[in-house]
């Protein structure tokens, strides 16, 4: 017997697969990409981060944030939708949870809320009142969602989308806001005909999986998230790139200029992934070290945007100050915390390169910012807790809320 699609992938695996969005018809024309998942953090602090939920949530046709929810819900566990983090950490469920559990919920997931209870396609409006409602495009029918998990179908019924032309939005502003997060470095374009936007949108959505070109792949390869801290090497372990793999004379000219164009290039040109580049940038700009959290802003905030590069941004900070300036060592609560309060490292990241391990550098650096790390280990654990006080309080509302509604 043929075993049931995985629609969950570790994001270390080879490329997603394309898979079908109706169980029963494996060769239909209605497809979805693989949700990647990532486990970060330990302990306590362990999660599960969705790392693609937004091009799953397009295949789906849903606000970002259900899936998650969806999942959470059916766990028991809390799960999070941040837009203050970067793309591929937005998203995230307490604990670490199988995969093949995950694939299961998924699944659940498509059959309750994406796929019509009528005739098994996906082409379904929601349309919420008292009740979550199903509007088909393919067959005409209006008929309940089939939602299981009574919370989650509350949840929906508070933050139901709404249909603006062929796209989901929310009520709560959260895809306007992703759209405004994922054009932040686009430059601004002229306005189109409805007609070249159209066709625009359409090809975008064959891109993610028909575009082979070299150029491509390489771009993609240079994106891509490794799956933990020892893939992507927050521990130092790597070599440096060699001085002739790119020139520091054009490189600090260029971030100084901050030429993120020609920077883009030079890292293309020289071969170098996330991680390897932003070491060369805190190379060149060390001797901003004090400074560098507010002098290089945009610069750090470009190529250092998430876990792996950040961790790689920290590993740098800390061997140059190892190797070249031992008077910042004590001040390394200062120059993290700067990084901290403009919004270039998270608190997740911080407390992980704070327990890995950098061979062959002093641990004075990271003992001098352990004021730092207790402090945000101490705000971590305060903000779950308040976390868990205000889910439970706004269950209980919604619970009374929605006793009302069937009392009348």
């Amino acid at each position: 017997m043929e075993s049931s699609p995985q629609y969950v992938v570790a994001v270390s695996a080879n490329k997603p697969k394309v898979l079908s969005l109706v169980p029963s018809d494996p060769g239909s024309r209605y497809k979805c990409r693989q949700l990647q998942v990532q486990i970060h953090g330990h302990s306590k602090m362990i999660k599960t981060v969705l790392v693609n939920i937004l091009d799953v949530a397009k295949d789906f046709q849903v606000p970002p944030p259900y899936l998650g929810t969806f999942m959470g819900y059916e766990i028991g566990a809390m799960s999070k939708f941040d837009l203050k983090k970067p793309e591929r950490q937005q998203a995230s469920i307490s604990g670490e949870h199988e995969i093949k559990d995950l694939s299961k919920l998924v699944l659940k997931f498509i059959q309750e809320v994406v796929l019509c209870p009528v005739c098994g396609l996906p082409e379904v409006q929601l349309r919420c009142g008292k009740q979550v409602m199903g509007e088909c495009r393919a067959c005409g029918g209006n008929s309940e969602m089939k939602i299981t998990n009574d919370k989650f179908r509350r949840y929906v019924i508070n933050h139901a989308p709404e249909r603006t032309g062929d796209s989901f939005s929310n009520k709560t502003g959260v895809a306007k806001q992703v759209d405004k997060v994922r054009n932040t470095d686009k430059p601004k374009k002229e306005k189109s005909t409805k007609k070249e936007s159209t066709e625009k949108e359409e090809e975008v959505e064959v891109v993610w999986y028909s575009d082979t070109s070299s150029e491509a792949a390489k771009l993609r390869k240079l994106q891509n998230v490794p799956d933990s801290v020892a893939d992507s090497n927050p521990t130092g372990g790597s070599t440096s790139p060699t001085a002739r793999a790119i020139n520091r004379d054009e490189l600090l000219a260029n971030v100084t200029a901050k030429d993120f164009a020609k920077l883009d290039q030079q890292k293309i040109d020289a071969g170098l992934n996330g991680e390897q580049f932003i070491k060369v940038i805190v190379e060149a700009i060390s001797a901003d070290m004090e400074t560098l959290a507010k002098k290089h802003k945009q610069i750090i905030s470009r190529y250092a945007s998430n876990e792996a590069t950040q961790c790689a941004l920290l590993n740098a900070i800390e061997e140059n100050c190892a190797k070249s300036y031992p008077a910042l060592m004590p001040k390394a609560p200062i120059i993290i915390k700067g990084l901290y309060d403009e919004e270039l490292l998270v608190e997740e990241t911080i407390l992980l390169w704070a327990t890995s391990k950098h061979a062959g550098l002093s641990a004075q650096f990271r003992q001098s910012a352990q004021p730092l790390i207790k402090w945000l280990q101490e705000a971590e654990e305060e903000e779950s807790d308040e976390e868990e006080e205000e889910e439970e309080e706004a269950d209980a509302e919604e619970e009374d809320a929605q006793a009302m509604l069937d009392a009348l």
